[in-house]
């Protein structure tokens, strides 16, 4: 009888240790997938910020070529020009200056600012390397409204002939009567200017909108080399 108690006993020992083991490798591949969810999400993380570090070097570099170009107006001190640009986006960048395209110095304190310029740089990589730059310079308080495109390779920043999006006609000013502004020379080639009721709308990171009056907005999507319009 004894003998049959020791083997029921020693089995119950045995099953007894095999749940504990059961128990802990279970545990043990639950920690292992929290672990490797939590390495997946670090990971992914990491590629995100590394993207937006990748982003933010090349809009600022971008105005960084066009602060040292030919192309640029701006009077005044460019580095302090530098320090003020304001990111809008992973892909946009822009400055504020006031009415004799100078950086801002504002009074602490101030809450109104003087008639302003705005110069805003979008970019849109190039299928075949390098990124497109549209270039949007609004004053507005005189209704001077520029656009241009540039291409930006190797840390240099060109602006191109007759490569504009397609515009509906209404946007455009063909006339502008600025005779003081040397861009007029290049409209139609160069640069073109908007109309008064006429602004861009957004510039997302693979496309752009145009509207006359705030009422509609047309889209013009990038594709890898050039933009096209929306239906």
């Amino acid at each position: 009888m004894k003998p049959i108690i020791y083997i029921i006993l020693f089995s119950a020992a045995l099953f007894a240790c095999s749940e504990v083991k059961r128990n802990q490798n279970n545990e043990n591949e639950q920690i292992a997938d929290i672990v490797e969810v939590v390495n997946v999400q670090q990971s992914e993380d990491t590629t995100i910020v590394v993207e937006d570090k990748v982003e933010e070097e090349v809009v600022l570099n971008v105005l960084t070529a066009y602060l040292n170009s030919d192309y640029c107006d701006i009077t005044g001190d460019t580095k302090k020009a530098y320090s003020q640009i304001k990111r809008e986006g992973s892909n946009v960048a822009s400055l504020t200056l006031d009415e004799a395209n100078a950086p801002l110095d504002i009074p602490d304190g101030e809450e109104f600012l003087p008639p302003t310029v705005t110069e805003t740089f979008a970019y849109y990589p190039l299928k075949d390397g390098g990124c497109l730059v549209l270039w949007y310079y609004d004053a507005s308080e005189w209704g001077r409204k520029i656009f241009a495109v540039y291409t930006f390779k190797d840390k240099q920043l060109k602006r191109l002939k007759n490569s504009f999006p397609p515009f509906d006609s209404e946007f455009i000013d063909s006339d502008p009567s600025f005779d003081w502004d040397e861009l007029v020379k290049f409209n139609g080639t160069e640069v073109v200017y908007f109309r008064q009721d006429c602004w861009p709308t957004k510039f997302d990171a693979d496309c752009f909108g145009m509207t006359q009056g705030g009422m509609e907005e047309t889209v013009y999507k990038f594709n890898g080399s050039g933009f096209e319009k929306e239906n």
